[in-house]
């Protein structure tokens, strides 16, 4: 009895043993992004068989977590974890043998849940519920074989229902509501895609539009409606534009315009009607372009000039309804500035023309030309309903001898009346694809001063990672800061025309991976100064009252470079960087293009504008 006792003990014993020394047979590997093997990139161990064994771990360059995980002889098995380079977890989940198993959770990168869910292999089963990244809700339903089943439902960001879908086979019925919770559509959602007749409707709960939906874009004859029940248009689409013959109605079902349009421009033969039945305008386009004639109720005409895609373009000319013409005005893209004149060829009155609407304050003049007043038109239902205006007397500024001296003065760091002032942030994340993005702040004043402080973040590739770069292939980052001044001049139909000049400093990191063991990544240090000219302009969506706006210039400059490489080149990496300057004097070209948004601060009011 006390013999089989030791020879248990012996037997445990022994097997610990043989866990250990197999243990100190298969040691954990480490690899390194740098030449010091200070920053870890991966960790794990390989079997006498040569198969990755145990726990392995991955690592940032940054130094943070990556990915954690376990093999059993090569393959993924058990749990594992993707981690966001900020810290934060990015995926958790279960492999069995390779092939995913049981609930995987997915996250937003600042640690809020994206998704959460059960998986079979690739594919979804079970309860899945989907979150915005504020961490609310988003939308919750089951899958069965990778497809969505029975009831699901969707909610707006404050929690409210959103839509309702009834599925079977990733295929079934679907209706949106509106925050309000009044019905706004319903149809057919077969695969996440719109198929078949659906309806839609004016929160009010009046029908807006039907038609039919194939493979997730409009197709064939669709309808839409006023509020009172009305057409308001019909048409047909083709793979989700505009195809064929459109009609437009007014309220009280009468024509409002007919033609033809393909791929969503108006094609050949066009015409608009007043309410009366009357010819209101014609125009005969080839793929949205063409010559483009308006009429009074009369028959007299009353404009005329040419269209491109959609928007008025070039001088178009104006005429009274007695024939005689009373004005002209030259567009750029839909925009145009408008000057008409009395019969004896003085101003009459000058502003700014968006297509056939006035915009923006326009100036009155007098038959002597002097300035009689300003006015404002509003319109309603595309007809001006309202304008009013401010006349001056001879008491007023405007006509003094010496407020006329004081405009002799540089009208670029002067004070101006009634002048708009501001502050502008503005940005362009498009300029990503050019390897930087700015965010700009600016105080400014109407049609005078701009001070301007731009911060960017250079990247290339801007949306791919040091860690997904190929070998050799160069890669940056850093920060480049501007500070900048420009004179504007006034607004005209281009915007605002401005020029500036501006310094610059700019510091960048280059990295490339090399195919040395030893030395893993090369780096090198670009630092730039500059003092550059520019020239520009600025486009307000309201020049009065700030809102939206865009700026684009163009500049070149002079200053100095200097570029640094931290290793000693060899037969590996004697290529890297080749297409830098070492150092010495640039001549950088300056190219932006931002939109952004102008928050009024004050406004001088000797003027008074209704509204």
């Amino acid at each position: 009895m006390r013999s089989g006792c030791y020879h248990i003990i012996f037997l445990i014993g022994f097997s610990l043993l043989a866990n250990t020394i197999a243990a100190q047979e298969t040691p954990v590997i480490v690899t390194y992004y740098d030449i010091d093997s200070l920053l870890i990139k991966e960790k794990y161990s390989i079997s006498e068989d040569k198969q990755l064994i145990g726990q392995y771990e991955s690592y940032f360059a940054s130094g943070g977590r990556k990915t954690v995980g376990w093999y059993t002889n090569n393959v993924p098995d058990s749990s594992w974890q993707y981690f966001y380079e900020n810290g934060n977890p990015k995926t958790v989940g279960a492999l069995n043998m390779g092939v995913k198993s049981g609930e995987w959770k997915h996250f937003y990168e600042n640690g809020n849940l994206h998704m959460k869910g059960k998986m079979e292999g690739e594919k979804r089963i079970g309860r899945w519920t989907f979150y915005y990244e504020n961490g609310k809700e988003k939308s919750i339903g089951q899958y069965k074989n990778n497809k969505k089943e029975q009831i699901w439902n969707y909610f707006y960001e404050d929690g409210n229902l959103k839509a309702q879908a009834f599925y079977e086979g990733g295929s079934g019925d679907y209706k949106e509501l509106y925050p309000s919770g009044a019905l706004k559509m319903e149809g057919y959602n077969s695969n996440g895609k719109s198929t078949g007749k659906w309806k839609f409707y004016y929160e009010t709960g009046e029908q807006q539009a039907e038609g039919f939906f194939k493979n997730g874009s409009r197709s064939g004859n669709w309808k839409y409606f006023h509020t009172n029940g009305q057409v308001s248009a019909t048409g047909n689409y083709s793979t989700g534009r505009k195809d064929g013959l459109w009609k437009y109605y007014y309220p009280d079902g009468k024509l409002r315009s007919e033609g033809i349009e393909r791929d969503g421009q108006k094609e050949g033969f066009w015409k608009l009607y007043y309410e009366s039945g009357e010819t209101k305008a014609s125009g005969n386009f080839d793929a949205g372009s063409g010559k483009y004639f308006e009429f009074y109720e009369n028959g007299k005409q009353k404009a005329s000039g040419n269209v491109v895609n959609g928007k008025n373009e070039g001088k178009w000319t104006y005429y009274n309804e007695a024939g005689q013409e009373e004005g002209f005005a030259i567009f750029r893209r839909g925009v145009g500035k408008y000057q008409g004149y009395y019969e004896n060829g003085a101003l009459k009155m000058e502003g700014t023309l968006e297509n056939s609407k006035r915009v923006g304050i326009w100036k009155l003049f007098n038959t002597d030309g002097s300035l009689a007043g300003y006015y404002k038109p509003v319109y309603e239902n595309d007809r001006p309903i309202f304008k009013t205006a401010e006349s001056f007397g001879d008491d007023n500024k405007f006509d003094k001898p010496g407020y006329r001296v004081k405009k002799k003065k540089s009208r670029y760091f002067n004070p101006k009346v009634n002048e708009f002032k501001g502050y502008i942030f503005s940005t362009n994340p498009l300029l990503g694809y050019l390897g930087f993005i700015p965010l700009s702040i600016e105080r400014y004043k109407q049609e005078r001063l701009g001070y301007e402080l731009t911060a960017s973040y250079h990247r290339n590739p801007f949306f791919r990672s040091f860690s997904n770069v190929d070998v050799g292939e160069p890669y940056y980052e850093g920060l480049s800061f501007s500070l900048r001044q420009k004179l504007y001049s006034e607004y005209g139909s281009s915007g605002m025309f401005y020029f500036g000049h501006q310094v610059s400093y700019q510091q960048l990191r280059y990295n490339a991976r090399t195919d040395d063991p030893v030395l893993d990544i090369v780096t090198a240090d670009d630092t730039r100064y500059s003092y550059d000219l520019l020239i520009g302009t600025r486009w307000l969506k309201d020049p009065d009252n700030g809102g939206i706006t865009w700026d684009v210039h163009l500049g070149i400059g002079i200053g100095n470079k200097t570029f640094t490489r931290n290793y000693i080149e060899g037969d590996l990496t004697n290529s890297f960087f080749n297409d830098q300057d070492e150092e010495g004097m640039i001549f950088p070209i300056r190219f932006g293009l931002t939109i952004g948004y102008i928050i009024p601060r004050k406004r001088n009011s000797p003027v008074k504008i209704k509204s």
